[in-house]
């Protein structure tokens, strides 16, 4: 696809996008022109890139899950603390009422 009927079919394409009605015609060049782009896609992959990205997400999973428990204790003991204070120290450091 040149960059002309691009522009084209993006302006067909952000219209689709809103929900804004197409004509007939509008709506069959808009998908033709979708079929043409996925059409002219690569998507080849370099597998073992892939795989290192995919290993990469689940160490990040894992480590976010343990974070998330590491927040979740100083979270519960920050709130027992703030307990204990009187309104003009909860207030001094920026804890709810």
């Amino acid at each position: 696809m040149d960059d002309a009927a691009y522009k084209e079919w993006w302006a067909l394409h952000v219209r689709h996008a809103r929900g804004e009605s197409l004509s007939q015609e509008e709506l069959l060049n808009y998908e033709q022109g979708r079929d043409q782009i996925y059409s002219e896609e690569d998507l080849s992959t370099d597998m073992e890139e892939l795989r290192r990205l995919r290993s990469h997400i689940q160490e990040m999973e894992t480590e976010h899950a343990g974070l998330m428990e590491q927040y979740q204790r100083l979270k519960a003991k920050a709130e027992l603390l703030e307990a204990k204070l009187n309104t003009p120290q909860r207030q001094y450091i920026g804890a709810s009422q």
